[in-house]
């Protein structure tokens, strides 16, 4: 008796199913015979149609004194080059279409959950057998679809059809249906084990992907919100969610797939959208945060190749930070604007996203520094996304920032203190394990600049790589303090390690720049940067201001030998670094070394005024040959700054006790060195366009 009444159940469902669309296709029947009579009979009423008139002869020529006909306006065209995905007029207008068509909706809507609440039914009083209901819930998606494909094929799907809507309504619901009872396979019952699940997940996608190409845009957006909605409706097992990330991403891959054959662009942003979305609330519902970050790198990957049907990104045009910056000229393309997004909200989640052990964190780290990989290296052939690679970098380093107020890698790293752990135990690798994945970043920067053919674009990448694994250490030193973890030495030793690898890109850029030297300045400024931040972590006092003053010397003679218009900027690098020195605790004052001596001096500002004057108005990297000469001229200047500035020090250091005066008071300036100023020095000094 309960096998009849099942039975009975599935034939009224298929009933109710089959009643309706041949309702309406007898209703389109209707209407067309209705129409075609109407025609008829407005042809039988029509009038007699006159006999034509005979032509007339040559037309009169327009009077003289009649003003001359005003030319019709062309009609306005829609700008193309603004961002036209998401808009006010689109949400008007999609916002009308549901006002018009509600019924779709609801339509789409009960049969999508009827086969997820087929299975809660089932589960519920027990009427089949888990597999028999996953069975009768294929079965149903599989008769929407065909019943859908059916009314497409016989009456058409388009807007202006009998039939509008219809079909790709009944598709979307069957492809809903069939994720659904997969879902439900693997996460309510346990039937299938993951990959079986993923297969038939595939296999859905598939048919999704060929139903989209074929359907109007209301297929797509049915199926990837039922899609992305199935695993919430279903239900089931809480402990096992890592598999729904991957889920999330073929949900999104399949909505790119479609839009990339029918270019609908809102299409992407929904799958996007939903995806994002989807992998957010697993998260919050207990997700693994390392799972979400894998999930977040392979949307970006996603963006980058299936919208272009490329396995090599290869969009072209211009970048987003150029139309932003200008304010003028034509937007990037639609993919360029999605990879863009994408991008931008994978690198802010990843920097903000909170997580639980130190290898989650560690993971984080490392998933940053793959999306730095992925635009650098795999986007070679991309020029529109060559910008993007600094959203990353610049999460990077924003997360190094946030790690050490109270992350749990940052607590892991100073619980292992010198003083805190045991004499035989090891140093931890923490430290070492950021500056290396900063440093494959800046390495991948260095071959896209070597790579580049844009000499503009060369050195940008080059840039980045001068600065990228330098920040990293810099954050490094100012937020996590591993010389009191590792010890000063070993810590110096890895920052000396990455000031010679500048040094050999330096190297590398001088042998491919024959005259212009720009990347190879960049290099060698960073790598001179790096060498005094090493001098700082090792040495105080007078040994550290004679170690800068010397280092200001080899800048100039570097600048003087190569001409790499650095001479100006190598003295600030180096003269700024003992600036961060800790305060003496007794008298509230700087530690001293050149940081006291260098703001007392009067050299270093003349020296700065002389170079400002001597470059010709030119700014700094607009006129190489203006510039070139004009810090191969200041150079000197610098070296005279840092060596009175080191013999100031090591005359006495009772100098630096006293109290500044200004230097138009008769020229006695604090720092023990009235001397080394000429009336044309103070003169020069008393003048207001002295930059510093």
């Amino acid at each position: 008796m309960e096998s009849f009444l099942i039975l009975l159940a599935i034939a009224f469902v298929g009933l109710m199913i089959w009643l309706p669309i041949y309702v309406l296709v007898l209703g389109a029947r209707l209407r067309k015979l209705a129409a075609g009579l109407a025609r008829l009979e407005a042809a039988a009423a029509a009038p007699e149609v006159a006999q034509a008139l005979p032509p007339r002869g040559d037309p009169i020529p327009p009077s003289p004194w009649q003003p001359p006909p005003k030319p019709t306006a062309k009609p306005e065209t829609a700008d193309q080059n603004r961002p036209l995905v998401v808009s006010s007029e689109r949400f008007k207008a999609a916002t009308l279409w549901l006002t018009s068509n509600w019924v779709y909706v609801i339509a789409a809507l009960s049969l999508a959950l009827a086969a997820i609440f087929l299975l809660q039914y089932g589960v519920e009083h027990g009427l089949l057998p888990p597999a028999a209901r996953v069975a009768a819930a294929v079965v149903l998606g599989l008769a929407l679809v065909a019943a859908g494909e059916w009314l497409r094929r016989r009456h058409g799907d388009g807007a202006r059809q009998v039939t509008a809507y219809l079909p790709s309504t009944f598709s979307g619901a069957g492809i809903v249906a069939l994720f659904a009872a997969v879902v439900a396979a693997r996460q309510m019952y346990g039937l299938i084990g993951p990959e079986v699940a993923f297969a038939g997940l595939l296999v859905v996608a598939a048919l999704a992907l060929v139903l989209g190409w074929l359907y109007g845009p209301w297929l797509a957006a049915v199926g990837l919100v039922g899609a992305a909605a199935a695993p919430f409706l279903v239900g089931g097992s809480a402990e096992v969610t890592w598999w729904l990330y991957p889920y999330f991403a073929l949900v999104t891959a399949t909505g790119l797939a479609v839009d990339a054959g029918r270019r609908w662009a809102w299409v992407s942003v929904l799958a996007l959208a939903l995806g994002y979305a989807g992998g957010v609330t697993v998260l919050a519902g207990g997700g693994e945060p390392g799972w979400f970050a894998a999930q977040l790198v392979v949307l970006v990957a996603l963006t980058l190749s299936v919208p272009m049907l490329h396995p090599l990104p290869t969009h072209a045009g211009t970048t987003v930070a150029a139309r932003l910056l200008s304010r003028s000229g034509e937007w990037p393309t639609f993919p360029t604007r999605l990879v863009a997004g994408t991008t931008l909200a994978a690198s802010l989640t990843l920097a903000l996203l909170g997580i639980q052990t130190a290898a989650e964190s560690l993971f984080i780290f490392a998933a940053l520094a793959a999306l730095v990989l992925m635009l650098a290296i795999w986007a070679k052939g991309a020029p529109a996304l060559a910008d993007l690679a600094a959203l990353p970098a610049l999460g990077f380093l924003a997360r190094l920032a946030a790690e050490s107020l109270g992350g749990p890698l940052h607590g892991d790293f100073m619980a292992q203190m010198t003083l805190l752990r045991a004499p035989e135990a090891a140093a931890p690798v923490t430290v070492t394990l950021l500056l290396t994945l900063a440093l494959a970043g800046s390495l991948a920067a260095a071959w896209r600049s070597l790579r580049s053919v844009d000499a503009e674009l060369g050195v940008f990448w080059a840039a980045g790589a001068a600065l990228f694994a330098p920040l990293a250490a810099l954050a490094l030193e100012l937020f996590w303090a591993p010389a009191r973890v590792i010890g000063a030495s070993l810590w110096a030793t890895q920052i000396m390690a990455l000031a010679a690898l500048m040094v050999w890109l330096a190297v590398l850029y001088a042998r491919a720049d024959a005259t212009n030297l720009r990347r190879a300045a960049l290099a060698m400024l960073s790598a001179l940067s790096l060498i005094a931040f090493a001098l700082f972590i090792v040495l105080t006092e007078t040994a550290l201001t004679v170690a800068l003053a010397a280092l200001l010397v080899v800048a100039a003679a570097i600048d003087r030998r190569l001409r790499l218009r650095c001479g100006l900027r190598c003295g600030l690098a180096a003269a700024a670094r003992p600036r961060a020195r800790p305060r003496d605790p007794a008298s509230g004052k700087c530690g001293g070394g050149l940081c006291g001596h260098i703001r007392r001096s009067r050299d270093f500002p003349l020296a700065a005024r002389q170079f400002c004057r001597r470059c010709g108005g030119h700014a700094l990297g607009s006129d190489p040959a203006g510039v070139a000469v004009a810090g191969h001229r200041a150079g000197g200047a610098l070296a005279v700054a840092g060596g009175r500035a080191a013999h100031a020090i090591t005359q006495g250091a009772g100098g630096a006790d006293r109290r500044d005066r200004p230097c138009r008071a008769g020229g006695r300036g604090g720092g023990g060195q009235p001397a080394a100023f000429t009336r044309h020095q103070r003169r020069q000094c008393r003048s207001r366009a002295c930059p510093l």
